[in-house]
């Protein structure tokens, strides 16, 4: 922090420790009239912004009404600031403002001394201008209503100042630049960073609301993150509206996803709903993202699936909470090696399984009495049908594909069986047991199929056919 460049004397190695000593000395000695006479020194600014920081409420207003004044007579004067092509009591009245921080009341003779002087300072010229009109709070904001002969870095500039201003009446006039200038508004506000997404969420106005989803909808992949740290104070602001495109709709669902709780749920229960195409698949995409088991009986298991049909599926677990299922198409399993998860789904009435070459038991399925239709396709080995002998409710069986099936004796007990397919390596060459299905109409046997004989009991009441 100090250095002793030579013997007896002592410099800071950090000019801030300077100023901030400099900006206590000033205000113990109640020098305010130093600190004015300095206002036309950039290098001394710091130091006078530290000072009113420092200041009692009757001595930072002192300082502010001297500064004004000060820059009042300049008005006339006509002079530069010193290295800038500006006039100096445009610099004097700015650096007035930026005395507002420390400033949490002002009396009314000052905040009307100030606000007068505000229209000097807009539209604000660059950042610094921008975020010392931030410091005079809720005073600046209308002087930074939307123009539209504003150039670019004006806009810019304007958006900033209300970032940081914050509140209802900065966030109305924020929304009009969104609405006027997007991509522009858009821009500013990814240079604020997250904090000004959360800030506009804890506003919680309508306003807020139409500046983030404008926000969301220019860049929905930047702003996820914001939307995420903000948690379940931006679960309002992610409801499904009909009007989202595809990518906006992504976006808000890998939010909600990332988000978790009891209100993220009840929203995204409506996007599985408009949009089932898009999110189901996008939701189960998601499984890596946060804990499987977790993410299984926290989101997934609390959507109330009725159906669903997914493509690739690499393992089962977390399915045993999907418990409101009542219609399951897997396809793509190449990877599973049993069923158990399923074996809780106790309201399956339809379950489609599709490219398990490593299942060997068919065990779990035995518990599933609500089915109705059951496909099975994939195996590359001889399977035991013994489990499905108790699933008494099935009236469609599929063994499809690769299927090696020798005994139909496990089938027989299926009372309400109405069709039934072989198909792929079938090495079945007894079908009497189908004979005691009395509900039993179709028999289709597709694939290599020699030496089957057909009981002449099942052929006048059953199509049985060969292809």
């Amino acid at each position: 922090m100090i250095q002793e460049p030579v013997v007896g004397r002592v410099h800071f190695v950090h000019r801030t420790f300077e100023e901030f000593l400099a900006a206590k000395a000033a205000m113990d000695a109640g020098d305010i009239g130093l600190l004015i006479d300095k206002a036309d020194d950039d290098q001394w600014w710091e130091v006078i912004i530290l000072a009113a920081g420092h200041a009692g409420q009757k001595d930072r207003e002192a300082l502010i009404q001297g500064l004004i004044r000060r820059g009042d007579k300049e008005r006339s004067s006509f002079r530069l600031f010193k290295n800038r092509n500006e006039p100096l009591s445009y610099q004097l009245y700015l650096l007035a403002v930026n005395c507002l921080e420390a400033s949490v009341d002002l009396s009314p003779e000052t905040a009307e001394e100030v606000q007068k002087r505000l229209v000097e300072l807009v539209p604000p010229r660059d950042m610094q201008t921008a975020l010392a009109l931030s410091q005079a709070g809720e005073l600046a904001v209308p002087y930074l209503k939307y123009d539209e002969n504003y150039s670019s870095e004006t806009v810019h500039a304007c958006v900033q100042a209300l970032i940081q201003i914050g509140g209802d009446a900065a966030v109305e006039v924020l929304n009009s630049y969104m609405r006027e200038r997007p991509s522009q508004a858009v821009q500013a506000l990814s240079q604020a960073g997250e904090s000004a997404i959360l800030s506009l969420l804890q506003t919680g106005s309508d306003a807020a609301f139409e500046v983030v989803n404008g926000y969301m909808r220019e860049k929905p992949s930047q702003a996820v993150e914001a939307l995420i740290q903000a948690g379940e104070l931006a679960v309002p602001y992610l409801k499904y509206d009909e009007k989202y495109d595809s990518k906006t709709v992504h976006a808000y669902v890998q939010a909600l996803i990332q988000i978790g709780g009891d209100a993220m749920i009840e929203v995204l229960k409506v996007y599985t709903k408009e949009r089932s195409g898009q999110v189901r698949p996008q939701l189960f995409d998601a499984v890596g993202v946060i804990d499987r088991q977790s993410y299984f009986k926290n989101i997934l298991g609390r959507l109330d699936f009725q159906s669903l049909d997914l493509l690739i599926v690499s393992s089962l677990e977390g399915f045993e909470h999907l418990t409101s299922l009542t219609s399951l198409s897997l396809k793509g399993m190449t990877q599973v090696r049993d069923l158990n998860s399923l074996s809780s789904l106790k309201n399956l009435t339809s379950l489609a399984l599709s490219g398990m070459a490593q299942v060997r038991d068919l065990s779990p399925l035995s518990l599933l009495k609500k089915l109705t239709a059951l496909s099975l396709r994939g195996w590359t080995r001889t399977i035991d049908l013994s489990p499905l002998s108790s699933l008494t409710s099935l009236t469609f069986l599929s063994l499809r594909g690769g299927t090696q099936v020798r005994d139909l004796s496990p089938l027989s007990s299926l009372a309400n069986l109405k069709s039934l397919v072989l198909s792929g390596s079938v090495l079945v060459r007894d079908l009497s047991p189908l004979t005691k299905i009395s509900t039993l109409e179709k028999v289709h046997i597709i694939g290599r199929a020699k030496g089957i004989k057909v009981p002449k009991k099942l052929s006048e009441h059953v199509d049985v056919r060969f292809r």
